[in-house]
């Protein structure tokens, strides 16, 4: 199912949501999945959003529309290898902040695209898919400099 740093990765996220104890917190989960990083969690309630019907998530959007849920009704917000995917990131934040409860738990991870594995990928002219142009680099919301 994972790759050797895939697996560690998801340990990782998944011990961050446990010290957060979420046993009386509503977590959402960005992007997630099949199987979902939060799959398994005790929680009082879990949100799952994704972009693909196929993942089986309780919200099919695009989040780069913006997160169809209320204003600071969420505990915990995890986005788990999403940011890289989307353009505009910052109008993401900024939903995230919307949706978070005062005080709310954020828990991001994204890959590294300053790895060995990657530097060795642009030195033979390949770009990985998930790097996408930086906020800086849009004038507005849709026009790129």
């Amino acid at each position: 199912m994972f790759e050797p740093f895939g697996k560690i990765r998801w340990e990782i996220m998944r011990n961050f949501i446990f010290q957060c104890n979420p046993e009386d917190k509503i977590i959402i989960d960005l992007g997630t999945g099949n199987p979902a990083i939060t799959d398994e969690i005790c929680c009082k309630k879990r949100i799952k959003v994704d972009v693909n019907p196929s993942t089986n998530p309780d919200i099919v959007c695009d989040l780069e529309k913006g997160i169809p849920v209320d204003d600071n009704s969420v505990d915990i917000c995890v986005a788990s290898e999403v940011l890289e995917h989307i353009y505009h990131s910052k109008k993401l934040i900024s939903e995230i902040k919307r949706i978070l409860k005062p005080y709310g738990i954020f828990i991001l991870s994204v890959p590294n695209i300053c790895s060995l594995k990657y530097r060795f990928a642009f030195l033979i002219g390949k770009i990985p898919a998930h790097a996408a142009k930086a906020d800086m680099f849009y004038k507005d919301d849709n026009e790129v400099i």
